[in-house]
C-alpha cells in the first residue's frame, strides 16, 4: 500500500464507509456519469478503522472539524472558508493527517519495505 492509495481511500472515504459497514465486496459510486468501483479489501477496511480511531482519539475540536471535513462532501475551498486557518496551513495539516494514517498502516504491517524505499524524497 502506497501513500497515494491511502490518500485515495481518505478522499473516497464517504463512498467506501457504508459498503465497509455492510461487508460488501465492492464500493460503487457515481461521479458525473461515470461509475466507479472500489474493491473492499482488508487494507481498505483497516484504513477505514484507522481513520475512525484517529477521529475518536483527537482532543482538539478544530482538528476534529478538519477530519470531519476531509471525510465529508466538503471541498477544500469550503473547508478553508469554514476553518480558522489559511490555505497553506490547511494543506499542511491535511498532508499531516494523510501521513499519520500512512504511518499507522506501516505500524500494522500493510506497507512493505520496498514500498517505503520507493517513495520520492522531493
Amino acid at each position: 500500500m502506497t501513500i497515494k492509495e491511502v490518500g485515495y481511500i481518505i478522499k473516497r472515504y464517504r463512498h467506501i464507509k457504508p459498503y465497509v459497514k455492510d461487508k460488501a465486496e465492492n464500493a460503487v459510486y457515481y461521479s458525473g456519469n461515470r461509475k466507479h468501483v472500489i474493491p473492499i479489501t482488508d487494507k481498505v477496511i483497516a484504513v477505514c478503522e484507522i481513520i475512525d480511531e484517529i477521529y475518536v482519539r483527537v482532543d482538539e475540536d478544530w482538528v476534529r472539524n478538519l477530519i470531519k471535513g476531509l471525510l465529508s462532501y466538503k471541498t477544500d475551498v469550503k473547508q478553508i472558508i469554514d476553518l480558522p486557518y489559511e490555505k497553506n496551513a490547511f494543506y499542511d495539516r491535511k498532508k499531516q493527517f494523510v501521513n499519520l494514517v500512512y504511518q499507522c498502516c506501516i505500524a500494522r504491517g500493510f506497507v512493505s519495505y520496498e514500498e517505503i524505499l520507493s517513495q520520492k524524497i522531493f
